[in-house]
């Protein structure tokens, strides 16, 4: 464990100090995460069903999301993969997850408050009592091409999103959703600005 923290923040340590090296960084921790944290098997009953209480991240794939949630905001050729990894009960509160691929991933009870999630990939997502609030959702793929993510309406009323969300079919034709029109607007991630959303 000790060994793959320091692995961990080596990295980070790499890619705030090269900007050559800032993606190469980013795919290994991704891969680490896909790796050390799966998602779960949808045919297996989930733990709290079984009255067990649901994991939380282990130190070394929580570390990883902590670095790649606060890593230096440069252009990215490659989309952020955290595609099907179990991310339940994960503090990713203000992370920058904007253009992320988090198809199938399980978020249940995850903490999202003030998440930049803009444009990101969230088909088959399971966001099962996970914290919303002040997230944004501007411009994501709820949808996907088979699976919409699992999502309440009062969830989603905490979030921001606006009429370039795709929404699931029950929250589209719902009378309480009212979209916002699409715009440039700057969003803030705790303390650091980052770029504009590009609506056209």
């Amino acid at each position: 464990m000790m060994a793959r923290l320091g692995g961990i923040y080596s990295l980070e340590r790499i890619m705030r100090d090269s900007k050559k090296d800032h993606e190469t960084a980013i795919q290994v921790l991704a891969a680490f995460v896909r790796k050390y944290a799966p998602a779960p098997d949808p045919d297996l009953p989930r733990p709290d069903e079984r009255d067990v209480p649901m994991p939380a991240p282990k130190d070394d794939v929580q570390a990883a999301f902590t670095v790649l949630l606060r890593r230096p905001t440069r252009e990215e050729k490659q989309s952020l993969d955290l595609s099907f990894t179990d991310l339940r009960r994960a503090d990713l509160s203000g992370g920058y997850l904007r253009g992320a691929d988090l198809t199938g991933a399980a978020l249940d009870r995850a903490d999202l408050s003030g998440a930049v999630l803009a444009f990101a990939h969230l088909a088959a997502v399971d966001f099962a009592d996970a914290k919303l609030t002040n997230a944004d959702l501007r411009g994501a793929d709820l949808v996907g091409d088979r699976l919409a993510a699992q999502i309440s309406l009062e969830q989603l009323l905490e979030t921001e999103f606006d009429a370039s969300t795709k929404l699931p079919l029950h929250l589209e034709q719902h009378p309480q959703v009212e979209r916002a029109p699409v715009k440039n607007i700057r969003v803030f991630s705790r303390n650091r600005q980052l770029p504009d959303h590009p609506h056209v």
